[in-house]
C-alpha cells in the first residue's frame, strides 16, 4: 500500500530513528508484523535572513502496512507549529519544469476516405517524562499530536521515547547525543489516533529561529549500512538571493537545477504569509537522488557566490503534422490513367 504524506498522510519527517532491516533505504521501525519505507520526499524552506527565521514544510510518500506513525524533527530553537496548505508543492513543481519547445515534422498520412524518517507508534497512553527530559509544548496540529522536548542527557531522552512507545536502539541514542549537547529541541510527532477512523494528517509548517538555514538531513549511522532502495529528495529554497547547499562544511550530492527570481512568491507560499516573505524572492530547487544518503550532518544553505539564473534544459518534443491523402481517391485516377495509356498503346500497334 502506498500512501502520500500530504495532503492525507504525513508531513515533515527527519532526523530520527528506528531500527529496520538494512535493506530498507530509510530504515523505518514499524510495529511487529508491519513495514514502512519512505520512497520520496519534498520540502519547502523559506528563509528570512533579517530576522534569522526559517519556515520548514516537508512531505513524503511511503509504502506501509502500519496504520499509525511517529517521528522526530530537530530544531535549534523552540518551533511554532501551523497547518500548511499542500497545493503549493504542485505549484512549485510546475514552475520549475523544463520549458517545452516543439518542432513540427510534416509528412503524408495514408488514409481511406470512408492518448523521516518515521517510527511506528503503538498508541499507548502518555506517561510522565523521565527527568532530565522536559516537555516544552504540546499541541494537536494537522492531525498530529506534537510534543516539543528538551533534554540534558541523550540516554534519558531515549528512555522517554521508549516509555512513550517509540522503538529505540543504540544508534538512535548516539544520534540524539549531538542535539542534546547543542541544546537543540526535538519535536515528536504522532498521528492522532482517537478520531474514530483511519488516521490522517496534513502538512505542518515549523517556524523557528536559527543562525543558519538548514535541512535536517543527518541520520543514525545504521541508515547508511547495507544495500539501499531508490530514494529521492527535492528541496525548494526561497530567500532574497540565490542560495547553495552544503553537507556541513563539505559537498552535498543535491543538484541545483533551478534558480531564478520569482516575484509571485512574494504573496506567500506553503502557508508563510506575505509579511514574512522577502520582497524580491528567489527560488532555488535541488534534487538529491543519493541512496544511501551521506547523512553525517545537516544540509546548510548560504548565499551563492554565483548569482546567475539556472533553468532546466529545454525539452524538445516532436509534433507530427500529417497531411491526409486518401489512397482510394488517388488510386482511381491513377488506374484510369493506366487503362487509357494501355488502350492508346494498343491502337498505335
Amino acid at each position: 500500500m502506498v500512501k502520500q504524506l500530504s495532503p492525507r498522510t504525513l508531513a515533515l519527517l527527519t532526523g530520527l530513528l528506528a531500527q529496520a532491516p538494512a535493506s530498507e533505504a530509510c530504515a523505518p521501525a514499524p510495529e511487529a508484523g508491519h513495514s514502512v519505507r519512505i520512497e520520496g520526499e519534498e520540502a519547502v524552506i523559506v528563509w528570512d535572513p533579517a530576522s534569522r527565521t526559517e519556515h520548514f514544510i516537508r512531505r513524503a510518500s511511503f509504502r506501509t502496512t502500519s496504520p499509525t506513525f511517529g517521528f522526530l524533527v530537530p530544531t535549534p530553537t523552540l518551533p511554532t507549529l501551523t497547518e500548511a496548505p499542500d497545493l503549493d508543492f504542485q505549484h512549485l513543481y510546475e514552475r520549475t519544469l523544463p520549458r517545452v519547445a516543439y518542432r513540427t515534422v510534416t509528412g503524408i498520412a495514408p488514409t481511406l476516405s470512408c492518448l523521516m524518517f518515521m517510527l511506528a507508534s503503538r498508541g499507548a497512553d502518555e506517561q510522565a517524562p523521565t527527568a532530565p527530559v522536559r516537555v516544552l509544548h504540546q499541541q494537536r496540529v494537522a492531525g498530529y499530536d506534537a510534543t516539543v522536548l528538551e533534554a540534558d542527557d541523550a540516554g534519558a531522552l531515549a528512555r522517554w521515547l521508549e516509555d512513550h512507545h517509540y522503538p529505540t536502539y543504540p544508534q538512535l541514542t548516539t544520534w540524539l547525543e549531538l542535539y542534546v549537547r547543542n541544546h537543540w529541541k526535538l519535536t515528536a510527532f504522532r498521528i492522532a489516533g482517537d478520531s474514530g477512523g483511519a488516521p490522517s494528517s496534513a502538512a505542518v509548517r515549523m517556524t523557528f529561529q536559527t543562525e543558519r538555514p538548514f535541512y535536517p538531513y543527518r541520520e543514525p549511522s545504521n541508515q547508511r549500512e547495507g544495500p539501499a532502495s531508490p530514494r529521492s529528495l527535492r528541496v525548494y529554497f526561497v530567500s532574497d538571493a540565490r542560495y547553495a547547499g552544503a553537507l556541513g562544511a563539505g559537498p552535498w550530492p543535491g543538484r541545483l537545477f533551478y534558480a531564478r527570481p520569482m516575484s509571485s512568491l512574494a504573496a506567500g507560499v506553503a502557508g508563510v504569509p506575505a509579511a514574512a516573505m522577502p520582497p524580491h524572492p528567489w527560488l532555488a530547487a535541488f534534487d538529491d537522488l543519493s541512496s544511501p544518503r551521506p547523512g553525517t550532518d545537516e544540509v546548510y544553505f548560504s548565499p551563492s557566490p554565483d548569482a546567475a539564473e539556472v533553468t532546466p534544459p529545454v525539452a524538445l518534443r516532436t509534433r507530427s503534422d500529417k497531411i491526409p491523402v486518401p489512397l482510394d481517391l488517388v488510386a482511381i485516377p491513377s488506374l484510369g490513367a493506366y487503362l487509357w495509356w494501355r488502350r492508346r498503346r494498343r491502337k498505335n500497334r
